[in-house]
């Protein structure tokens, strides 16, 4: 016969279980965003934010006077984005019960990697060492034959599928994206980059420049 204390002690587990996973859970916050800004052309805009381990992600869902609509994500996390997944297709889930994704047009994402998470960028660090393009634009601006190194980027991030993994999440939602424009491209000298120290096999003679990241990365969504 169990005694009184191995029950009490029993119930006990069970209830610090229960609120352990309850407190867990991940709760998506939507409300009508007054706050944010270019009321002017908009139609709506609704805010979804989730929160966990001090990671805070938001997707904005906006509609445009004319129409159109899309995506805009914030993200405040010290986390990778591997381990922001979770919270991305639990407001991704959210925003799809409403608004099918593949009704939106673009997703306005941000920069395109940040210093705890160079994942992104590595692929087209490595790339911009062999681009004649943009070694040609580095050597030559400004009589470059390109004059602006977003059109690089774009075409170096593309080739490398350098955000597959935002693809992978989005394919469970019947979409996928493709980089469709950047702004403020960041470069640097190989030695006085993140990467000092990397791609040393790959043809990185006398410390050229690479680029690696945007302060503002656009994708376009297609629909699977």
């Amino acid at each position: 016969m169990i005694s009184k204390h191995l029950k009490s002690s029993f119930l006990v587990f069970i209830f610090t279980f229960f609120i352990s996973n309850v407190k867990a859970e991940v709760t998506v916050t939507e409300y009508l965003d007054k706050e944010s800004g270019g009321w002017a052309y908009k139609k709506s805009d609704y805010a979804y934010e989730a929160e966990k381990n001090k990671c805070h992600i938001k997707w904005n869902a906006i509609e445009n006077k004319t129409g159109d609509s899309y995506l805009h994500v914030r993200r405040n996390c010290p986390q990778k984005f591997s381990d922001q997944i979770k919270l991305h297709r639990k407001i991704l889930s959210k925003i799809n019960s409403k608004t099918p994704l593949h009704t939106f047009k673009y997703i306005v994402w941000g920069t395109f990697c940040v210093e705890n998470d160079l994942n992104w960028c590595q692929p087209v660090a490595e790339l911009s060492l062999k681009s004649e393009e943009y070694i040609d634009y580095w050597k030559n601006y400004p009589n470059s034959k390109i004059k602006s190194p977003n059109s690089i980027f774009v075409e170096l991030a593309n080739a490398s599928q350098s955000y597959d993994q935002l693809n992978k999440l989005l394919i469970e939602f019947g979409i996928e994206v493709k980089l469709d424009s950047v702004e403020k491209v960041f470069s640097n000298k190989l030695n006085s980059s993140p990467f000092s120290g990397q791609f040393s096999n790959n043809g990185a003679h006398n410390n050229p420049r690479i680029m690696y990241n945007v302060g503002m990365a656009v994708f376009e969504i297609t629909h699977q």
